[in-house]
């Protein structure tokens, strides 16, 4: 089976569906083509080594991967972002049309223009495309207030559900996404979920032997001291006030707690303006850091918090850093609504605290400080065996390789 798998991000830019899953299908005994851009993402300038050109093939882990020219943004600008996802689009399904003798088409989002310009070369060469939702568009675009535009909200509500009904299966990483899909017309047979898996090999490769080195005076793991860990994106979505607020009340009660918020993002300078007006001396920000640095932070934490704000589009979405923290081993504080909480709940992973609720959250963390090693351990290991159990990368493939020989006969 020859297989294009179409995806704006691919690696050396971080994509967990990326060379990963590629070289899983490839082992299973298929051909896998990678059509992609110039690599830009996150920081929206091209990587040292790479330039923009006409075309360029290159091979990763043996893969073939075709990079074709877009417009580099990722900034703030609307038009920026515009460019960037429309001069993929167009290049990638130009491009399309010189591979030749594709079994089936592999589209992963976002932006749905990727999703778009392969359903339409699908249409042409009559082949079956598969495109996955990372992002439920427009959706995510009106939850995060990137997009204001009510006429243009409509509109590409319009080019998805065209989306929709020109591919042969929808891939979902979240049940409440599958249900919302539903709702929209999209047949039940023709949605599947696939849980998305972590960096597994930044968890298994590293092991701590030793105290990470922290900015409280004793350091995240000292015995004395309780550490929760949140790493990730510090932005408007993931509310991190609520936790500064629950640090306040921990920190009032007189409870050994510290909380690190590890990652960069525009709320940061606000919240560390916050948190030093209030004098709150039990939350401390840590630098971003590469990501294969980042386990040897959650392994060095007792607990990993997941927050993001209450919204109708959360409550159908699991955040990313769910996996990572299962696989890590170690008890999960879900403060997410909806999908992410059930996920933990049924893992035994960890417990669940309201979103934006401070007096929930710093209630649960005394929960879990209270609950014992032993009781940490055990939810550690449960989160950790449902992981590897249901959301790895091994089981992902399998489904994916399922999946794509049942589209191509």
């Amino acid at each position: 089976m020859k297989i294009l798998f179409w995806m704006q991000v691919f690696d050396p830019e971080p994509q967990i569906k990326g060379i990963t899953l590629a070289s899983k299908i490839v082992q299973a005994g298929n051909e896998v083509i990678v059509i992609t851009g110039f690599p830009n993402y996150p920081g929206g300038k091209i990587y040292p080594g790479y330039s923009i050109k006409l075309y360029s093939i290159e091979y990763i882990e043996g893969i073939k991967v075709i990079r074709v020219p877009l417009f580099p943004s990722h900034s703030g600008s609307i038009v920026g972002r515009l460019v960037n996802y429309l001069s993929f689009g167009f290049s990638s399904f130009i491009a399309s049309f010189f591979i030749r003798d594709l079994d089936l088409i592999y589209a992963c989002g976002p932006p749905v223009t990727v999703g778009v310009a392969a359903a339409l070369s699908g249409l042409i060469k009559k082949i079956p495309v598969v495109y996955d939702i990372q992002d439920l568009w427009p959706d995510s675009l009106n939850s995060t207030e990137m997009f204001k535009s009510t006429l243009g909200l409509k509109i590409i509500g319009k080019v998805c559900q065209f989306l929709y009904q020109h591919v042969a299966m929808l891939i979902v990483q979240s049940p409440g996404i599958r249900l919302k899909l539903i709702e929209r017309g999209v047949p039940e047979d023709r949605i599947s979920l696939v849980y998305n898996w972590c960096n597994e090999s930044a968890i298994l490769n590293y092991e701590i032997n030793s105290v990470a080195i922290m900015p409280s005076a004793k350091g995240m793991g000292a015995s004395e001291r309780f550490s929760v860990l949140f790493a990730g994106n510090i932005g408007r979505a993931q509310d991190l006030y609520a936790i500064i607020k629950a640090a306040q009340i921990l920190q009032k009660r007189k409870y050994k707690v510290d909380i690190y918020l590890l990652g960069e993002g525009i709320e940061k300078t606000s919240l560390e303006r916050e948190v030093k007006n209030k004098r709150i001396e039990n939350i401390f920000f840590i630098p971003a850091v590469p990501m294969s640095d980042v386990s040897k932070y959650l392994k060095a934490a007792n607990v990993l918090l997941v927050h993001l704000k209450d919204s109708e589009l959360f409550r159908v979405t699991v955040p990313a850093k769910t996996q990572a923290y299962l696989a890590t081993g170690k008890p999960v504080l879900m403060a997410v609504a909806g999908d992410g909480a059930e996920l933990i709940s049924k893992s035994g992973g960890g417990i669940v605290a309201k979103p934006s609720d401070p007096d929930s959250i710093a209630d649960s963390i005394i929960l879990l400080l209270e609950s014992g090693d032993q009781e940490l351990v055990k939810m550690g290991n449960c989160g950790k065996q449902y992981y590897w159990e249901h959301l790895s990368l091994e089981q992902g493939s399998k489904k994916f390789n399922a999946l794509f020989k049942k589209l191509a006969k």
